[in-house]
This record gives C-alpha cells, sequence and structure tokens, in this order.
C-alpha cells in the first residue's frame, strides 16, 4: 500500500474534490467543509503519522477502500480519502 502523501494546494484540493477549502480555515472549518461536500475520507489528521497509524491499525479497511493519501500544504491537512 502506498505511504506516500500527494501534495495538494487547496485549489488543488478545490477542483479535485469541490471543496470550498480556503488557505485561512483553521482545522475544524475545513474539516466542517470536506463534511459538507461529501468527501468521503477514512482519517484526517494535522500529523501525518496519526493518518499513517490509522491505516497500519486498519489495514484490510484501508486495503479496501483504495485510500489516496494526501497533504494538503497550505493548511497543513494530511488526509486519507477514498
Amino acid at each position: 500500500m502506498k505511504t506516500q502523501f500527494e501534495d495538494y494546494t487547496t485549489k488543488v484540493f478545490n477542483l479535485v474534490f469541490r471543496t470550498d477549502l480556503k488557505p485561512t480555515m483553521t482545522f475544524q472549518e475545513a474539516i466542517d467543509n470536506i463534511e459538507e461536500e461529501e468527501v468521503s475520507y477514512f482519517y484526517v489528521s494535522m500529523d501525518n503519522n496519526d493518518v499513517l497509524e490509522a491505516i497500519e491499525n486498519e489495514k484490510e479497511v484501508a486495503k479496501a477502500l483504495n485510500i489516496r493519501l494526501i497533504y494538503i500544504e497550505d493548511l497543513g491537512i494530511y488526509i486519507a480519502t477514498y
């Protein structure tokens, strides 16, 4: 399973996932927007190790979901989407 995060800006993330993230948002505001737009995600954190640990703890589920690891650069958010 891939463990490298792809680097996205908020602009790229917005284009791919049809969200309305802004570089000035807090972590909670960004997560609220991601959830409002119904982006499917497995785990999200401001620490990449938290995301990787969650994947390691639920390997089979993560593998079945074919997750994609993304780092939203201007927000400092690591997210595993599916």
